[in-house]
């Protein structure tokens, strides 16, 4: 029975980095639409912290693809205007990413995977943070896809905004 288990979740683990393994990286579209260059992604080894906590508590349950998704608006923000230039902040930005509205800016939340599903997706999105830490990760949607939010929340703000995706259970917005 246990030999069933084990051989359950690795299949699974297989399973869920076997795209991102067999894709070959093309170039992103940018606002303009013309295939831009990958930026060079270096991140601090706190940036990496940050990138991690965010990705796991927002995208745990969505699968790589979800994963890739959000990690791509979190750089992009980072990189656009009006928004910090450090990962970490833009992530610790008070009301922007819900898992840290109770906490205090600055200071991290623990994480800490029980079930056999979250330590797959904690190896997966340690797996994306590794390539955008080592400059090899692709991002996945357009440059100015800056929020996102589930598909479950009706929020007045995203009437104002283009739905440019709906990966997994959320949906991903750019300005119009």
């Amino acid at each position: 029975m246990k030999t069933s288990k084990i051989l359950q979740v690795f299949c699974f683990s297989i399973l869920l980095l076997l795209p991102a393994l067999l894709s070959i990286p093309q170039g992103f579209r940018d606002v303009s639409g013309v295939v831009g260059t990958i930026k060079s992604s270096t991140l601090t080894d706190k940036e990496k912290l940050c990138l991690r906590e965010s990705l796991y508590f927002e995208v745990r349950n969505q699968g790589l693809e979800g994963i890739e998704a959000v990690a791509t608006v979190i750089l992009h923000r980072r990189d656009a205007k009006g928004y910090p230039s450090d990962v970490c902040k833009v992530v610790h930005q008070p009301k922007q990413f819900s898992y840290r509205n109770d906490l205090p800016v600055g200071v991290f939340k623990d994480i800490q995977p029980k079930k056999a599903l979250d330590k797959q997706a904690l190896d997966a999105i340690d797996f994306v943070v590794d390539r955008i830490a080592a400059g090899q990760f692709v991002r996945v949607l357009p440059e100015g896809v800056l929020w996102y939010t589930t598909k479950s929340v009706k929020n007045k703000w995203t009437k104002k905004l283009k739905v440019h995706a709906v990966i997994g259970e959320h949906v991903f917005y750019s300005k119009v």
